[in-house]
């Protein structure tokens, strides 16, 4: 009996032994197949960060170009606005005055223009198509000027011509000389004839012929000096119809002289009055982007605004905004531009609106450190590539500020490679200690 209990012993023995063995078998192939599936089994390798919406624009600072007073707003701060809207409207006081006095410069000049061309053509000026404009006193005054100085010029030319007429009356009376002179030699020759043969015969006495020659050589000495008398009168004559010529020549050209200055200014003003009619034009301002209005500087209308200040800040809204989110310096060596990312705003729930997806664009050369807790970590930027929508389908609008969570999927690992790293980091730190 105890031969059959050994027996049925060793029997057991045995079969316990298999057992052990399949049971021994089957764990090491199922651990095999473990080791497998994680060797070969890839996951998403996640970086996660936490970071915001900016705009990729900077805040839009909006000026005015030219001065004024502001007439009327059209946004309080915290409104929407998209690219176009009117902001201001200001009424360009500077450069309406500036406008104003440059066309009445050049109505000016076009007034002294046509005086001037009028006194080169020795025509009286017609200001009617001036008398309009309101510059009746200008006007009366050149129409003044032009009298005066026609005034002058006929004063001149009168002296001149009453000159010339007394040569005139001079030669005349010249001439009238030399015909008497003339007669009275004829006289003279008869009666001395007549007085040679009685003197000859001592019937008269000599000395009344005497008389005779001596007046018969005065006078016909008188002819020889009135002509020459009249050649220098006649010189005179021509001289003064030159000296008539010479001041009606420097009428016209002291006009002549005067209209290129005149044309060069009204040539430089009709250059200059389409622009400040421009700048006339540039009385709103107007948003260049869509965004929201952060800060207006003049709240008050009539309110007086120069050049170049800032009147509103708008923060950039739309396709212009990216996400800046922090990433752990452990984890940086990971990321890469170029990633995918997995963006989730904490203002609209993922659950509802699903995530935005994103791409990196940009990462910090250098590690940064926050001032408030002293953490270092790296910024990087990543630009939204899709939209969230409501369930009606209607896209919900992002904004800047809003707070971000980030997933950026950074390559492949295999799941043995998330058991592994950490159990290795902890046999590199035993192994220090």
């Amino acid at each position: 009996m105890n031969s059959e209990f050994k027996k049925i012993a060793a029997e057991t023995n045995k079969a316990g032994h298999q057992s052990n063995s399949l049971l021994l078998f089957t764990i090491v192939c199922l651990i095999c197949m473990i080791l497998y599936w994680a060797a070969v089994t890839e996951l998403d390798k996640v970086i996660r960060g936490d970071g915001k919406t900016v705009s990729d624009l900077e805040n839009q600072l909006i000026q005015t170009s030219e001065s004024g007073v502001l007439i009327q707003r059209y946004f309080e701060e915290g409104d929407f606005v998209v690219r176009g809207d009117i902001l201001f409207d200001i009424d360009p006081i500077d450069a309406r005055t500036e406008y104003e006095q440059a066309v009445e410069k050049s109505l000016r000049l076009e007034i002294q223009q046509h005086r001037l061309i009028s006194e080169a053509k020795n025509l009286e000026p017609n200001f009617e198509e001036f008398e309009s404009e309101g510059l009746e006193v200008f006007i009366q005054n050149q129409a003044d000027l032009y009298h005066a100085k026609q005034t002058d010029l006929q004063q001149n030319i009168l002296i001149l011509r009453q000159r010339s007429v007394q040569r005139s009356k001079q030669i005349e009376e010249l001439k009238a000389e030399v015909a008497s002179a003339k007669v009275i030699g004829t006289l003279l020759s008869k009666e001395i004839d007549t007085l040679e043969p009685l003197v000859k015969a001592g019937l008269s006495p000599e000395t009344n012929l005497l008389v005779l020659l001596r007046q018969q050589e005065e006078n016909s000495s008188i002819p020889l000096a009135s002509s020459l008398k009249i050649e220098r009168l006649e010189a005179e004559l021509v001289e003064i119809e030159e000296q008539i010529n010479a001041e009606q020549q420097k009428f016209v050209t002291l006009a002549l002289g005067e209209l290129p200055s005149i044309n060069d200014k009204l040539r430089e003003l009709n250059l200059v009055i389409p622009s400040l009619a421009a700048r006339l034009a540039r009385n709103s301002v107007y948003s260049p982007v869509d965004g929201i209005i952060n800060q207006i500087n003049f709240q008050t209308e009539d309110a007086y605004i120069r050049s170049g200040e800032v009147l509103v800040e708008i923060v950039p809204t739309g396709e212009d905004l990216i996400v800046e989110a922090q990433i752990d310096p452990k984890d940086i060596a990971d990321v890469v531009v170029g990633d995918s990312v997995k963006i989730s705003l904490t203002a609209y729930d993922p659950t509802r609106y699903g995530r935005l997806d994103g791409i990196v664009t940009k990462i910090s050369a250098d590690a940064l450190q926050d001032q408030q807790d002293g953490r270092t970590f790296y910024a990087v930027e990543i630009s939204i590539k899709s939209k969230l929508f409501e369930k009606d389908e209607n896209e919900v609008m992002l904004l800047p500020g809003m707070v971000a969570t980030i997933d950026i999927l950074a390559g492949k690992r295999t799941v043995l490679d998330y058991v592994w790293q950490p159990i290795a980091r902890s046999k590199d730190r035993a192994l220090r200690d």
